[in-house]
């Protein structure tokens, strides 16, 4: 497939004319409304058949921009309170317009030094952050969906381990339920993660909880004798709108 490279020309005229929309929409980002009411009709309006021939690239995009304009969520703006998206500061987005550019593969280090080694790097700069051990690794994944289906992974292998059971070679023969204990705010992937794994998106055990987010004292007393007694996949999820679950990860409670 030709990257970039191989029409350098047409590649800067293109990014040229994403620019000078990138001006107007910058420039209004503080009075444009977040959403239009017409917005899914205009997003509509890019259906239609396969062509039999493209439209070259400064056709595509500016059919592209035109679109956008009436159909996109103006997530990026200062008025945008919904869900945790949006608020890209100019160093990502410039960093963002460079790593398309460059086109890597992040896969390894063959592929990319350049990718794999600031992957690292971040890694190394979340331990410290949080005050992990130096011992501790980490991966860069999509989004909530693969973090939560990665964190369960390990865990269900972990959990086949204490039981003796090589999961990867031998599949879940043998293999016990694993308990998975979570609070009252079970974001959806984390139970399409417990489907995908065969683990079961009926299995979580909800902890009471109040409002904050703090565990109810009844459970501290009931479930940690059973606890105690098994192996357990707790699954713990912060949250930045109140420091409650952190408070009681830092007592212990």
């Amino acid at each position: 497939m030709a990257g970039p490279g191989r029409d350098a020309g047409e590649s800067i005229a293109a990014l040229e004319l994403v620019l000078e929309h990138a001006r107007r929409y910058l420039g209004d980002l503080d009075e444009a409304p977040v959403r239009r009411a017409d917005s899914d009709e205009a997003a509509r309006r890019a259906r239609g058949s396969l062509p039999e021939d493209g439209d070259g690239t400064l056709d595509a995009l500016t059919k592209l921009i035109e679109l956008s304009d009436g159909a996109r969520v103006v997530s990026s703006g200062p008025r945008f309170f919904h869900w945790v998206i949006g608020g890209a500061t100019p160093a990502a987005l410039g960093a963002d317009w460079l790593t398309a550019v460059l086109d890597q593969n992040a896969g390894g280090w063959d592929a990319t030094p350049l990718a794999t080694e600031l992957e690292t790097i971040s890694i190394d700069w979340l331990l410290d952050l949080f005050g992990l051990p130096d011992s501790w690794g980490g991966v860069l994944v999509t989004g909530a969906t693969v973090a939560n289906f990665t964190g369960l992974a390990a865990a269900r292998s972990w959990w086949a381990r204490r039981h003796g059971i090589d999961l990867e070679l031998s599949g879940f023969e043998g293999l016990p339920a694993a308990p998975v204990l979570t609070s009252g705010f079970v974001h959806v992937s984390a139970l399409k993660s417990l489907a995908m794994l065969g683990l079961g998106r009926g299995r979580p055990t909800i902890c009471a909880a109040d409002e904050t987010g703090r565990r109810a004292s009844r459970f501290r007393h009931r479930r940690r004798p059973q606890v105690a007694q098994r192996p357990v996949r707790l699954r713990l999820r912060l949250r930045a709108r109140t420091g409650a679950a952190r408070g009681n990860l830092q007592r212990g409670g």
